[in-house]
């Protein structure tokens, strides 16, 4: 699939923003980034 500008943008903030800080670590999940992009892109 190929993405726009706009939505490789959003992936990217998304995955940034879906961070969770774990024992002073920061882990980001790609799952949670294509859930929250697949959603909004469905809309």
């Amino acid at each position: 699939m190929v993405y726009s500008v706009e939505q490789e943008t959003f992936m990217l903030e998304s995955y940034f923003r879906n961070g969770r800080k774990i024992n002073g670590q920061w882990s980001y999940s790609l799952q949670d980034c294509f859930h929250v992009t697949s959603y909004y892109i469905r809309k």
